[in-house]
């Protein structure tokens, strides 16, 4: 038997976890506790959303998240539904237009998730200082 286990904290932790055996409970017990041991902490934009468009791909399977604004929802498939709610995103938008086979499309989330280009990554990048624009915008009301 095999199973693939998803694990998650709803505060931005997510793990994914595999396991293997001839008895089903202990292959879901395996699974289970790797998901727990492997938990990573994702970054989220205003603890609901990711931070811009990113893709992941693993093997032929390609995985495209997009940001989308308060009260959107999670819509996409049912895989990637259940790892955003782990990891307690709550507003997201993913394609996967080739290859839809789990155990890939559920790597390929976590490796998107994990590959976002945060802000201040961006501006020490670049040589720029990082001037939070909706502060200076709205007069410091956000």
């Amino acid at each position: 038997m095999y199973f693939l286990a998803v694990a998650g904290n709803g505060r931005g932790l997510v793990g994914i976890g595999e396991g293997k055996s001839a008895e089903p409970e202990e292959a879901r017990t395996q699974a289970k506790n790797a998901a727990i041991r492997n938990m990573q902490p994702i970054p989220r934009y205003e603890g609901r959303t990711i931070y811009g468009d990113v893709k992941g791909k693993v093997a032929a399977t390609e995985v495209e998240l997009m940001t989308r604004p308060p009260g959107f929802g999670i819509r996409c498939q049912s895989l990637i539904f259940e790892i955003c709610r782990c990891a307690g995103i709550e507003d997201l938008a993913a394609r996967v237009p080739r290859s839809r086979n789990h155990m890939n499309t559920v790597k390929a989330t976590i490796q998107a998730l994990l590959s976002q280009r945060l802000p201040e990554d961006v501006a020490r990048a670049r040589g720029r200082k990082l001037v939070d624009v909706r502060k200076v915008y709205y007069g410091g009301m956000v």
